[in-house]
């Protein structure tokens, strides 16, 4: 009985002791941790960087799902913007204009400028002059002299009575340098004409005469030699119709002048110059239409 008291006090003691030594034991354990507590923080840092990486893997993963590489490629590397191609206009082509052959006239022909004439109302008074300063010649007759008209091609040249008066011939000098015999071949002293014929082997400038009848108020130029200055240009208006005809002008006229043209603003010869009137400043010319009697009407194509 004593026997089994001592082994159940051993074995009591045995289940005592290891019951204090687990408690030290346990002890022991929280003391350890306690004394490593301070570490724990690297395992928190260790965990949380392996949270932080499974994040970002998962974060890869989802990004993965909507990765588009021209994306970026557009972020990154946006496209140069391209300048605009120049555009080129075509130019039209142009058609050959097909020629007319020498039995056919052009269908549009271009229109021609026609060239000043005598019978042009828009003549100027400085193509006049020029158009009819080489029929205008110089007479010497005797000791006095005048000027002339050349009629026609043929070298008929009009004059006045008193130009050539008690002469059979006469000394004609042109404005080209030229000078010619000229022989008297009719008078008319009441209309105070006179005709003087040339021959020359040139086909000679003329005035064109105009026989209409004149009206007053009408521009009038004479051309002649007065004073024997050649070729002067004076304008004046036409202020009075005598009864036989006669003109009656305040164009300037001087001795040397008589037998010199009166022309109207087309160049016509409308009178032949034959005096003045100081007094008046007036002039006096016969009418073409009185040549008719004298010659043959002189013709100037």
């Amino acid at each position: 009985m004593a026997q089994y008291n001592r082994k159940l006090r051993s074995r009591t003691l045995s289940h005592t002791c290891n019951s204090k030594a687990e408690d030290n034991q346990s002890d022991n354990d929280t003391n350890h941790r306690s004394t490593q507590m301070p570490n724990s923080k690297h395992g928190v840092n260790l965990l949380g960087i392996i949270a932080i990486a499974i994040a970002m893997i998962g974060g890869a993963i989802e990004i993965g799902n909507y990765y588009r590489p021209e994306l970026l490629t557009s972020i990154f590397n946006p496209p140069k913007p391209s300048l605009p191609k120049s555009v080129t206009i075509p130019s039209p082509k142009s058609t050959p204009t097909p020629k007319p052959s020498p039995t056919e006239s052009p269908k549009n022909p271009v229109a021609q400028i026609p060239s000043p004439s005598l019978s042009d109302p828009s003549i100027s008074p400085a193509q006049i002059y020029r158009k009819l300063r080489p029929a205008v010649v110089l007479i010497y007759a005797g000791n006095g002299q005048g000027s002339g008209t050349i009629a026609d091609r043929n070298g008929t040249i009009i004059t006045n009575e008193h130009v050539v008066r008690g002469q059979t011939q006469v000394i004609v000098k042109s404005t080209w340098g030229k000078t010619y015999r000229g022989i008297v071949t009719a008078v008319n002293v009441a209309a105070d004409l006179a005709v003087v014929n040339i021959q020359s082997d040139r086909i000679l400038p003329c005035a064109n005469f105009e026989t209409r009848p004149v009206e007053i108020g009408q521009t009038v130029y004479a051309l002649g030699n007065p004073l024997g200055m050649e070729s002067t240009f004076t304008n004046g208006m036409v202020s009075r119709i005598e009864g036989n005809g006669d003109v009656i002008h305040t164009t300037a006229l001087a001795p040397g002048s008589s037998g010199s043209p009166l022309l109207d603003e087309r160049g016509n010869a409308i009178a032949i110059n034959k005096a003045n009137r100081r007094d008046l400043a007036i002039s006096i010319s016969t009418p073409a239409a009185a040549i008719a009697g004298l010659a043959t009407p002189p013709k100037c194509p």
